[in-house]
């Protein structure tokens, strides 16, 4: 995605009015405390920008990131989800496979792909299985650590809903993170 960027559309993370139209989502909407999230348009490609702040260091950040068995334990945008089998090998090349399903067996999918790059505590970029890209940027700061993912969107779901969905995996991973040891 190295393009020109043409043009940036703010998004108002606060605005859930789509959240009870989202047929896999059937609880309140999450109180998301994101620092700002952004469509950022590319010349014939659009990415979405997600950031959260995490308020613990780098390291610990990384760890319940990558390990399978933590995985497993944040991975899913609200309580009607779950993740039910996580595969990682998080080094430039390794692949990896979660499993993610409604609790009450409406849905599933899986998320899998090769990373492209890794850098450890620093960041992840990666190849879905259908080609799209992402990259997970880790930034700490003297208070914590800001996450930023950037991923193409795919071109069926609206791209409010993908935001969101994003969003409140990124949301589910902070609380796990900051109540973790």
């Amino acid at each position: 995605m190295k393009s020109r960027r043409v043009n940036i559309f703010q998004y108002n993370i606060n605005s859930l009015s789509f959240w009870h139209k989202n047929p896999f989502i059937k609880e309140q909407p999450p109180r998301i405390h994101l620092h700002h999230s952004r469509y950022i348009c590319f010349m014939e490609k659009q990415a979405i920008t997600v950031e959260i702040f995490i308020d613990a260091p780098v390291e610990k950040v990384w760890r319940l990131w990558n390990e399978p068995r933590h995985i497993i334990q944040w991975n899913q945008p609200s309580t009607d989800w779950h993740t039910t089998h996580v595969e990682n090998d998080a080094v430039t090349d390794g692949k990896f496979l979660f499993v993610m399903k409604a609790k009450d067996g409406s849905g599933g999918f899986d998320f899998g792909g090769v990373y492209d790059e890794v850098a450890i505590h620093r960041t992840m970029s990666y190849t879905l299985s259908d080609g799209r890209k992402t990259t997970n940027r880790f930034t700490e700061t003297a208070g914590g650590t800001t996450i930023t993912e950037t991923f193409e969107p795919e071109r069926k779901t609206p791209l409010n809903e993908q935001e969101r969905f994003c969003a409140s995996v990124l949301e589910t991973f902070k609380k796990y993170a900051e109540t973790s040891q």
